[in-house]
This record gives C-alpha cells, sequence and structure tokens, in this order.
C-alpha cells in the first residue's frame, strides 16, 4: 500500500511540474503571437546622433562595462542610469525594448537594447557599426527595475511582462511613443514606459 502511495505522490508531483510547463509553454507562444501582432519594427542608425545623444551615451557607457551576450543586462542597465540621471535634464526619452534581431547573420536572435529619443541604441552591438532590424516590446523601466530588484540580475524579461499581460495584470491597450513604428495593442509599449531625461 505504501509503494503505492509513493508512486501516486510521484505522478501527482510529475503532473504538478507539466501543469507549470504548459503554463510556461502559453506565455512562450503568447509572446511569440504578441511580437508578430504587436512588435515595433526598428531599425539601428549607424552615428547619426546629435551631440546631446552622444554626450549621454559616452556618460552611460563610461559608468557600464558593456559585456558581449549581455545584452538584456547592458541595456537595463543603461535604460536605469539613464532614467536616473533624468534629475538633471528633460532633453531626452530613453526605453528599454526586447524582442528580436536581426543582423547580416543567418538567423535573428532574441535579444534587447533601448530607444533614445524614438531610435534605437543598442549598446551591445553598437561597436560594430552595422546596421541592424528589430522587432520588439516596450517594456516599462518600471517593470525592469522590478524584476531586476526581485531577482537581484538582469536578464530577458519579455516573457515576465507577457505573462502580466496574459493574466490581465495589466492594462491591454497601450500608446504609441512618439517617433516609434506602429505600436498598438497589448504589450506594444506603455505611455510613461520609459524616463524622460
Amino acid at each position: 500500500m505504501e509503494q503505492i502511495q509513493t508512486i501516486r505522490s510521484h505522478l501527482e508531483r510529475r503532473l504538478d511540474s507539466l501543469k507549470r510547463l504548459a503554463d510556461q509553454e502559453r506565455v512562450h507562444h503568447s509572446t511569440l503571437q504578441s511580437l508578430l501582432r504587436d512588435g515595433i519594427e526598428m531599425e539601428s542608425p549607424v552615428n547619426d546622433w546629435s551631440y546631446a545623444e552622444r554626450r549621454l551615451i559616452e556618460l552611460i557607457s563610461r559608468s557600464i562595462q558593456f559585456r558581449r551576450g549581455q545584452c538584456f543586462g547592458n541595456a537595463q542597465r543603461a535604460a536605469l542610469l539613464a532614467a536616473q540621471l533624468g534629475a538633471a535634464s528633460a532633453t531626452h526619452t530613453i526605453l528599454y525594448c526586447e524582442g528580436y534581431a536581426y543582423l547580416p547573420m543567418p538567423a535573428p536572435f532574441s535579444h534587447g537594447w533601448c530607444l533614445l529619443n524614438g531610435r534605437v541604441w543598442d549598446p551591445t552591438l553598437e561597436h560594430l557599426q552595422v546596421p541592424a532590424r528589430y522587432l520588439g516590446i516596450l517594456i516599462p523601466l518600471s517593470f525592469v527595475h522590478a524584476v531586476a530588484s526581485k531577482r537581484g540580475r538582469f536578464g530577458p524579461i519579455l516573457h515576465r511582462w507577457q505573462a502580466r499581460l496574459w493574466r490581465g495584470n495589466l492594462p491591454a491597450t497601450v500608446e504609441r511613443p512618439t517617433g516609434v513604428g506602429s505600436v498598438v495593442g497589448q504589450g506594444g509599449g506603455l505611455a510613461g514606459a520609459g524616463a524622460r531625461i
């Protein structure tokens, strides 16, 4: 009898594990659907920054050591630092984006980057000096900060953002940020998603 109870307990734990996996798969599926439906198409400028924008980028780049292979953390830290610096100025708007990027490479890849005044600033790929194409969703800096604080580290968070939308914890309609491609609907962006600096 005890062996049967052990088997039943094992099967119940396994079933719970599969339910969690199914929830994760639904979130992943929902995230990809949102990117296809609501993702903003963007292209990176190559050395097309104003003097003030270049100064801000240089200030942030001197303060943060950007690392290859750490695109999510690089962009999140850059956006949060820019927001902190915002107390001194109201000249620029910075936003955090997550989705997929495409370089002249075999395939698109999961990526995180920033928007500075409505144009792509990619702290991780900027050194390549090649134009890149992006399809992504804006994530409010308050959410970026909350997740990084809770986890104690930076990393991909689009799935967490989509999970909150999927569960109905956030508003379904969002506004288009000024100067950015078309975005309407769930997860595309949020009024006040960025910081004015």
